[in-house]
């Protein structure tokens, strides 16, 4: 209610009402004293019909309304004073059809009165630019002359009207004013300048209200709420996807987190094998969709690792052949995570693969060689040098050299030969910190928002 709110946004609220009150005293009394054909009226009454169609704009906090291109054909027909009016009609009948607090008498009030005072002021620009101000007299006006006017009364209209209800709303709730104008009312120019332009448009080729002008103005309003509501449901829908696309993902990133903190699996070693993947890749001669698949596929490869026991996961022994069934169920599963979040094949197959080895001995297909994909084979030294280097359950971890070593002997066996002498080779040069990258779980979400858009991702 009135009384419940603070100082400012109530004093605001009288005096948007009582200038609102004054504006359209006077637009009745020009009006009522005549000069204005009736017409207007009949602008008037399309604009209470067709102020509840309105079209939400996806992905900001805007909806666009077909009643203010009436409003502005009554501004450039019939002036300010039928365009005050007619707005502030168009205030009290949308406030009353809303299901929310709007039903209440002082939202009623305010939305009348902000609407009338936008409109006023819209009409008052476009009437300066103009010699003739009701173009019903006379709609032969020069395009020239004319156009200056139309984008004159969408801009003050907009900014007025989107201005008016951004102080209200930021005083009410302590908000900042500009970042409310901004969030909420920023694209809905668009519907303004359309608006005017309709307007211009019908002013060119008939001044009078006759039915086959009515007929017209119905039929295009039709139109642009068909085409614009299908295209903002597409929009809304696409964005929609992939939101939910960017939440999914995230939420992987952050159960790869988890799952390396139940492994003991360390961030900073996440991050070293991400790295010697990247590297590793672009040493075997990998094009950018690939290097980006390795890096991917190295943070999330452990994901399947949910579906383990943490006390098979922690195990500081030997595993049972029985335990280590159950950890071979992995890879099938990571992949089969990332799949449903529409990842990239690349990606779901250095996966899915990465346990195969290059004799035929590993899970879950047993392939050889040249049958594993590039991808999980280098994944595969990556990760095996990575796992060397850091401390496990059941062990220290390895120095360099030690690594190296054990990396020779499992070459041509578990590993790619080729693979495992490159790494070696550019090992030198590569470092074993790599603390200073992104988080994990950030990495993720970054991967998400730059190339993961829906169905076909850009990795």
């Amino acid at each position: 209610m009135i009384g419940s709110r603070n100082t400012a946004s109530r004093l605001y609220f009288w005096a948007m009402v009582t200038l609102g009150s004054i504006g359209c005293g006077a637009a009745i009394f020009r009006l009522w004293g005549g000069g204005t054909a009736y017409q207007w009226l009949i602008l008037a009454g399309l604009t209470i019909v067709t102020g509840s169609f309105t079209i939400k704009l996806p992905g900001v906090n805007t909806k666009i309304s077909l009643s203010d291109t009436l409003i502005c054909i009554n501004l450039v027909l019939f002036g300010p004073a039928a365009g005050t009016i007619t707005a502030a009609l168009d205030g009290i009948f949308g406030s009353v059809r809303a299901k929310t607090a709007s039903r209440r008498l002082e939202f009623t009030c305010f939305n009348a009165s902000s609407m009338a005072l936008s409109a006023f002021l819209g009409g008052l620009a476009f009437s300066s630019l103009i010699p003739k101000p009701m173009l019903y007299r006379d709609p032969t006006m020069p395009i020239g002359s004319l156009l200056p006017a139309l984008a004159l009364l969408a801009l003050v209209y907009y900014f007025a009207n989107s201005t008016f209800v951004a102080i209200m709303v930021a005083l009410d709730q302590n908000l900042n004013i500009f970042s409310v104008w901004r969030d909420k009312f920023l694209f809905a120019i668009v519907n303004y300048i359309a608006a005017a332009s309709v307007a211009g448009l019908l002013a060119q080729t008939e001044g009078s209200i006759t039915a086959l002008m009515v007929l017209t103005i119905l039929t295009a309003i039709a139109a642009i709420y068909v085409s614009s509501k299908s295209y903002a449901d597409t929009a809304g829908d696409a964005l929609e996807q992939k939101q939910s696309g960017n939440r999914w993902l995230h939420s992987v990133g952050m159960l790869a987190d988890a799952i390396g903190a139940k492994e003991k699996w360390g961030r900073e070693d996440s991050l070293r094998l991400r790295s010697y993947a990247k590297i590793l890749g672009r040493a075997m001669g990998c094009q950018d969709e690939s290097v980006k698949a390795l890096e991917t596929a190295a943070l999330l490869h452990d994901v399947g690792k949910i579906a383990i026991p943490e006390t098979i996961l922690s195990k500081p022994g030997k595993l049972t052949v029985e335990e280590f069934e159950r950890v071979k169920v992995h890879p099938a599963v990571a992949a089969d995570i990332l799949s449903s979040a529409n990842f990239p094949q690349r990606v779901t197959d250095c996966v899915r693969y990465l346990r195969e080895h290059w004799d035929g001995s590993g899970y879950p297909n047993k392939l050889r060689e040249a049958e594993i994909p590039l991808e999980p084979r280098i994944l595969a030294v990556a990760d095996c040098y990575t796992v060397l280097t850091s401390d496990r359950p059941y062990r220290p971890k390895y120095d360099r050299e030690k690594a190296v070593e054990i990396l020779r002997s499992e070459s041509g066996k578990i590993l790619d030969p080729e693979v495992v002498e490159t790494f070696i080779r550019i090992l030198p040069g590569t470092p074993d910190d790599f603390s200073g990258d992104m988080a994990r779980s950030d990495l993720i979400a970054g991967i998400a928002l730059n190339g993961n858009t829906g169905a076909t991702p850009a990795l």
